[in-house]
């Protein structure tokens, strides 16, 4: 279960409840759907990327995808905070150790294609 402050546009990783503000979500993981064949997705997950990619983990290392990830919910690295220029950074080295090569396509959007 996950939970978001939808009314801040800070990028988290924390799973822990307020008071107002926040909304319970039901999650599911990409590999406990089943999917077989997968050649794209997009994950667009508002500061949960690397959770996601842990969700998909199976998935994405037997079908290889292209990946589009929108890392940190539209934070540029070159000008974010420490902590956030931090969990882009992580972010994009845990693609890479999953085999992919990682581009920058806007200020927040990176195109993952697998390494050959």
């Amino acid at each position: 279960r996950y939970w978001r402050d939808w009314s801040s546009d800070v990028c988290s990783s924390d799973l822990s409840a307020s008071a107002s503000g926040w909304h319970r979500v039901e999650a599911v993981t990409i590999d406990s759907l089943g999917l077989a064949d997968v050649g794209f997705m997009k994950i667009d997950t508002e500061g949960h990327e690397r959770a996601c990619l842990r969700g998909a983990a199976e998935t994405i290392r037997r079908d290889r995808p292209t990946l589009l990830v929108e890392i940190c919910g539209g934070h540029d690295r070159r000008t974010a905070a420490a902590g956030v220029a931090a969990e882009i950074r992580d972010c994009i080295e845990e693609i890479r150790s999953l085999g992919y090569d990682v581009e920058q396509v806007t200020t927040h959007d990176y195109l993952c294609r697998p390494r050959r």
